[in-house]
């Protein structure tokens, strides 16, 4: 048996109505004494689970702990690279802009030379590549 010491205080147990009997009358009764032990045993026991069970549930609170802060890091490297994706694409979209409008203008330069030679009234076989015409008039001297 192991040594243990129990602290009473004042009017901190409330007495019982139990007969002190220093040995049981039957074999399968227990003594005050020997209930008190195998309660205190099975508490024992119960704080030395719950302790465990404790140390088990803090580990899983570290784990968990460290995979928040891992994925905070991966959350916050992929906003910074959608942030510069995000850049990447209007900087591009700018740029597409800006060669589209440079394509419609190089596009109306063919309409724009054509009005202009009409204007000046010089035949279309000159500037247009598939005027019906069969060619320059040839005039004899």
């Amino acid at each position: 048996m192991s040594a243990f010491s129990i602290t009473v205080y004042a009017n901190s147990i409330e007495h019982c109505q139990m007969e002190s009997k220093p040995e049981a009358e039957w074999p399968d009764e227990f003594t005050r004494e020997e209930m008190l032990e195998q309660q205190s045993r099975l508490l024992i026991e119960e704080c030395h689970l719950l302790q465990l069970e404790v140390s088990r549930y803090r580990q899983n609170i570290a784990k968990l702990i460290d995979m928040n802060a891992t994925v905070t890091a991966e959350r916050d490297k992929l906003e910074k690279s959608l942030a510069e994706a995000e850049a990447t694409v209007s900087r591009l979209f700018t740029e597409a802009y800006g060669h589209s409008r440079e394509i419609g203008s190089i596009e109306r330069v063919p309409d724009q030379h054509r009005a202009v030679m009409r204007n000046h009234k010089i035949p279309g076989y000159y500037f247009e590549p598939d005027w019906v015409h069969s060619g320059p008039v040839k005039v004899n001297k």
